[in-house]
């Protein structure tokens, strides 16, 4: 046992310096292991592999004094897409513009409804460029949740698709999530609630299928407390929902994982109680799902006890079997690869360190928990050659296939 923790931790290259951006960058198995970023900047910008590490950023759009990203995201042959918030009269405008791998770059365009203002995009990149990208869109009767899909090898996205009634006039509560697969097929929920999403109240999962029509949303359950949802889309089209629900806090009830599975574009069964824990407290993402090349979902969550620590305990489920890699846990990022491979990383709650283990692409469980780094939100992927990729506040790592 000894013997294979060590050769494991000594998989992972020494750390790597790298200075991010401002607001972070998202990892990504494009180009042999590179990073996307632009959040909130005035252009998206991409690191590629270079030798033992990533290049420097290097800008792939224009800067727009009326516009700014709003989210990026990279197929694995390299191509970009990147999501704009467009200020200028008479409204709002969520535009797209796709970057080929050779630097070209498209001419943006607007995905959502231009009659009314939008805000807050979100967007998921499957691996041959299937698109889906959602946005909170405002008309006269209050927030709308307003979502677009670009399907592998188009030009454009298709038309916008309104998939909720009016919710809110804050649009500070709406919470929406997506996730994209390859073939079209892609997922997105959305939720909203009172104050610091304490009382939510309504809990909505859509899919589409290959002709990027949403299916009308389906209801989940949904009875106050924090919620926090992951997504994922599988290569045959299959849908992997998680959702934290209760924590949080003294008043709510106790923190519970739901999942459910099922496929693009059809219900999904009700979703299961996978494991219960107390009212502790998180930051950052809570809940992570994914999907491997081959076998099922994988689904992990921080499951919180009833004191006031940060974090929690890191409780994973691979093909049904439970395993718990960490006891003080925040942040997790979980990617899928060839085979049954996979990589998670996370936040050490009370050190600050990074972590992260890998599942080899036979399958089984995954291995020892390996610190990688201090300090810094960790973001991972795997390369479509099985290598994987760990980015954090200022390194970054690799983890050859296995």
């Amino acid at each position: 046992m000894l013997l294979a923790t060590l050769l494991a931790a000594a998989a992972w290259t020494a750390p790597v310096p790298l200075a991010l951006p401002d607001y972070g960058a998202t990892a990504s198995g494009a180009f042999g292991g590179s990073a996307v970023a632009g959040e909130f900047e005035a252009t998206a910008s991409i690191a590629r592999r270079n030798g033992s590490g990533l290049a420097p950023f290097t800008p792939i759009t224009a800067a727009d004094p009326s516009e700014t990203v709003g989210a990026t995201g990279l197929a694995d042959n390299g191509e970009a897409i990147v999501i704009t918030v467009r200020r200028h009269r008479p409204t709002r405008r969520i535009r797209a513009t796709i970057v080929a791998p050779d630097g070209t770059r498209g001419i943006a365009h607007t995905i959502s409804d231009p009659s009314h203002t939008s805000i807050r995009p979100d967007v998921a990149v499957a691996a041959d460029g299937t698109v889906v990208a959602a946005w909170a869109w405002h008309d006269p009767d209050g927030w709308r949740v307003q979502a677009a899909v670009r399907r592998p090898g188009q030009p454009r996205f298709d038309p916008p698709q309104n998939l909720s009634p009016s919710i809110s006039r804050l649009s500070r509560w709406l919470w929406i999530d997506v996730a994209a697969g390859t073939g079209g097929h892609v997922a997105l929920t959305w939720y909203y609630g009172g104050a610091e999403g304490l009382a939510v109240r309504a809990l909505r999962l859509h899919s589409a299928g290959p002709d990027g029509r949403f299916t009308a949303g389906q209801s989940l359950p949904a009875k106050g407390g924090w919620y926090d949802v992951a997504l994922a889309v599988g290569p045959q089209g299959t849908v992997q929902l998680a959702y934290r629900t209760g924590g949080f806090g003294v008043r709510v009830p106790r923190a519970k994982l739901r999942a459910s599975s099922g496929a693009a574009g059809s219900a999904l069964p009700a979703p299961v109680v996978l494991a219960s824990g107390g009212r502790g407290l998180n930051s950052g993402r809570s809940v992570v799902a994914a999907y491997p090349a081959e076998g099922g979902p994988i689904v992990a969550w921080l499951n919180p006890g009833d004191g006031d620590e940060e974090g929690g305990a890191l409780q994973l489920f691979v093909d049904g079997e439970p395993q718990i890699l960490s006891e003080a846990a925040m942040q997790l990022s979980l990617a899928g690869g060839p085979g049954r491979s996979a990589v998670l990383a996370w936040l050490h709650a009370s050190t600050d360190e990074v972590h992260a283990a890998i599942r080899p692409q036979a399958g089984g469980r995954f291995g020892p928990d390996t610190k990688l780094a201090d300090g810094g939100s960790p973001s991972v992927a795997m390369t479509p050659a099985g290598e994987a990729i760990a980015l954090w506040r200022d390194g970054v790592a690799f983890h050859p296939p296995g």
